[in-house]
């Protein structure tokens, strides 16, 4: 595991950091497998058993450059 700087991230905790970027506010495991597959997203720095793992420095800098955050919905103004 060379190269390893954070934590170590299964599969659910790459999910829970995309959530931040999900304008839904959600993310299945299915998508987070998709989103992880994907050219260009950081490999995997093991497999276990019970799946892959990522070092989580690199998946937060991959989600910094790669995904937004959802935009703020627009300021209506004080209820009345």
């Amino acid at each position: 595991m060379t190269g390893v700087t954070g934590r170590l991230l299964s599969l659910g905790d790459v999910a829970a950091l995309l959530v931040e970027t999900s304008p839904t506010g959600t993310i299945s495991r299915q998508t987070a497998d998709a989103i992880t597959r994907r050219k260009g997203f950081p490999d995997p720095v093991t497999r276990t058993a019970a799946g892959r793992l990522w070092d989580e420095e690199q998946v937060r800098a991959w989600i910094a450059e790669h995904r937004r955050p959802p935009e703020a919905p627009p300021d209506t103004g004080p209820l009345r």
